[in-house]
């Protein structure tokens, strides 16, 4: 599934139960502004503007870690 935004990019990946789900990023506009745009599957749009997407790939790759430190421990 396309959103058509410009520069669409997705990752599919697996929701909660299993089913394949797509992670779409992309630019659209929003008042005439060119914005970073967020959606899950067919699920509403995000836009992530300045501090919110600075935060957002801040919290992913802390997230990331977060997984590895805890698989290192030997927990999971």
């Amino acid at each position: 599934m396309t959103r058509g935004w410009w520069h669409e990019r997705q990752v599919w990946t697996l929701d909660t139960v299993g089913r394949r789900v797509d992670v779409t990023a992309g630019l659209i506009r929003d008042g005439g502004q060119l914005v970073v745009a967020l959606g899950i599957g067919q699920g509403p749009t995000a836009i992530l503007r300045g501090a919110a997407l600075a935060d957002l790939v801040t919290n992913l790759r802390d997230a990331q870690d977060d997984v590895v430190n805890r698989t290192h421990r030997g927990r999971s």
